[in-house]
């Protein structure tokens, strides 16, 4: 498990919900002279409550936050948009 804010959290068919990009949860309400500006995260893990743990699952093509997440009736998750490392993105992935 890493710290992130600004992520998904999609509940799975399964019961087990996918977490997904985020930022760094750094307090950015005043930045250093040595901030480099935010960083979207590129990774994914699946949580699972029965067990209260997380595991890593596979990482997405671009890091992202602030972004959409639906789950489709094939069970992917579609992950749209966001924000890319101080940039917005206008690109689609999804989780299979």
């Amino acid at each position: 498990m890493i710290g992130r804010v600004f992520h998904s959290a999609t509940l799975l068919h399964d019961g087990t919900a996918l977490i997904a990009g985020g930022e760094d949860q750094a307090d950015e309400s005043a930045p250093g002279p040595n901030w480099q500006g935010y960083v979207a995260f590129a990774t994914t893990e699946i949580f699972d409550s029965a067990t209260a743990s997380f595991k890593p699952y596979k990482p997405m093509t671009e890091g992202r936050f602030w972004h959409s997440a639906t789950l489709l009736p094939s069970g992917a998750v579609l992950l749209v948009g966001g924000i890319g490392s101080d940039m917005p993105l206008a690109t689609a992935e999804t989780d299979r």
